[in-house]
């Protein structure tokens, strides 16, 4: 195959790459809908426009330059999709009622049991102490109409949410037995 036969398929590489490279990271900047399309659309231009950039200027050049250039470009969008993930992953903290990994940064609040943090339980003052309203919290969490069900450490996951392997509860099985006689 002579190098005229070739360009197209030079060309092809060269921007459909990086479109498909860039596209799916409208998924980071937005929600589901015509905003993340929008946003997705756009990255895929640039994607496009990138790629046919990169293809003008390796035109005349070598066989090896381009597929120098194709690697580059793999590499570094893979490398930009990695970068925008981890930069995107929340950070969730163990709640203390439950022990599900289930509190992000903005939230004061378990997505898993709803309970309050002790920081935004503080505020209302409703509570002399931590532990009286870590124990009553748990109380009310694991509470069951059958004690013998009562399960601290399963499941291990709930919602997406998995459960933190060092929490431990400051409650026991009695104690729940003993809550709901009440």
């Amino acid at each position: 195959m002579n190098d005229k036969k070739k360009e197209p398929i030079w060309l092809a590489l060269f921007t459909v790459l990086p479109v498909s490279l860039l596209w799916p990271l409208g998924e980071y900047f937005e929600e589901q809908g015509i905003n993340q399309t929008l946003v997705s659309a756009l990255l895929g231009g640039l994607g496009g426009l990138i790629g046919f950039g990169l293809y003008s200027w390796t035109k005349s050049k070598s066989t090896k330059t381009k597929i120098i250039g194709i690697v580059s470009i793999l590499v570094l969008g893979i490398a930009i999709i990695r970068i925008v993930h981890t930069s995107s992953v929340e950070v969730l903290k163990t709640c203390e009622i439950c022990g599900y990994k289930a509190i992000d940064k903005q939230e004061n609040e378990c997505n898993v049991c709803a309970s309050n943090t002790w920081e935004t339980e503080q505020a209302d003052k409703l509570y002399d102490s931590k532990l009286e309203w870590l124990k009553d919290e748990q109380l009310f969490w694991f509470a069951e109409d059958d004690t013998s069900f009562v399960e601290f450490y399963e499941p291990n996951q709930i919602d997406g949410f998995f459960k933190d392997e060092n929490w431990r509860p400051i409650i026991n099985k009695i104690d729940v037995f003993e809550y709901n006689k009440e």
